[in-house]
């Protein structure tokens, strides 16, 4: 009996030793999977962050693409405007010359007639 309590005394600190390293084994693991789980979570983070940043810039370009079409949208039609603008300007410039051209020819020609005239009588009195 005395040598089973030897082989009993002596086998208690080396159970106690595998479990106390079981239990180390465990909390390695469990250590592990927490740790692998962590860096699974931490890429999913930076995914959804990159997508959210991706987003985010794709709605910017999409934004300048409109503001820049808007931009062009409104150069076209200063330009239309400019245009119909001088147009019509030299619309009235013909007009006002062709009103000045007129007027000039009515006083040429009331003028010839008015020297014509004078002319006559002038001729008149000498007969």
């Amino acid at each position: 009996m005395k040598y089973l309590w030897i082989v009993v005394l002596a086998a208690v600190p080396l159970v106690a030793a595998c479990s106390w390293q079981a239990d180390a084994r465990q909390a390695r693991a469990d250590a592990r999977r927490e740790a692998a789980q962590a860096r699974v979570e931490a890429r999913r983070s930076v995914e959804e962050a990159r997508r959210s940043m991706e987003d985010a810039r794709r709605e910017v370009r999409q934004n300048m693409s409109g503001l820049r079409e808007d931009l062009q949208r409104q150069r076209l039609e200063w330009s239309r405007q400019m245009r119909e603008s001088r147009l019509e300007w030299a619309r009235e410039t013909r007009a006002a010359r062709e009103e000045v051209r007129r007027s000039a020819d009515e006083v040429r020609r009331s003028l010839r007639d008015s020297l014509r005239d004078s002319m006559r009588e002038f001729g008149r009195s000498f007969q």
